[in-house]
């Protein structure tokens, strides 16, 4: 099955409505860009394929979560971008300013993760809701340091004690195995696509996912 939502078009789509009160002509300019785009790639859309129900991956989620650190030379907030997945295509993406200014990377990609982690606690709950039981999901994540943040608390307490309190939260669902945070490489992670402007071989890879 297929449906004509474009995922791959939300960091465009976040960027430019930053500016609907006020657009300047490179503005126009991208955004006709980005209607170019579309017009140009009518074919693409979110594909889901059926598994049988004793295939390890059948109606089991998994989470893709990035972030940019200090990206908007406005505010200089970072941006979050996740993207959850399920039986091979998308079932939920965000491309958004983060609501505070995080002090480092590290934090920047744990403010990411504890987002993701909401979005995965509704969705498995309306999983379970239609008799698909979830086994702990995998948030896949790109920063080693946000990763053992998680799954140790206080393990960087030094450096993160500004916000380790305010998302204990992720911390709390990894303990009752919810979640799990797994490494994954920059080159396969999908949410880069939902976080900043990507060279086009590297779009075009990680849109093929």
């Amino acid at each position: 099955a297929q449906c004509a939502d474009r995922p791959d078009i939300s960091v465009a789509v976040s960027k430019l409505s930053q500016f609907l009160d006020n657009p300047g002509p490179k503005h126009w300019e991208q955004a006709v860009h980005c209607l170019a785009y579309l017009k140009g790639t009518p074919e693409l859309g979110i594909t889901y394929t059926r598994k049988p129900a004793e295939h390890p991956w059948s109606n089991r989620l998994t989470m893709f979560v990035d972030a940019t650190w200090a990206d908007c030379t406005d505010t200089r907030k970072s941006t979050t971008g996740f993207v959850g997945m399920l039986n091979g295509g998308p079932v939920c993406w965000k491309s958004q300013k983060q609501p505070i200014v995080a002090q480092s990377s590290c934090e920047a990609e744990f403010i990411a993760a504890c987002k993701s982690a909401n979005e995965v606690c509704f969705i498995r709950q309306l999983l379970g809701e239609l008799g698909y039981t979830q086994q702990v999901t995998r948030i896949y994540e790109d920063n080693m340091a946000a990763k053992q943040l998680a799954h140790n608390p206080g393990a960087l307490r030094d450096r993160s004690k500004h916000f380790e309190i305010r998302y204990f939260k992720l911390q709390e669902l990894v303990q009752q195995a919810i979640i799990t945070l797994t490494y994954v490489g920059t080159k396969e992670q999908i949410a880069d696509t939902l976080t900043k402007n990507l060279s086009k071989p590297l779009f075009l890879r990680l849109r093929g996912f």
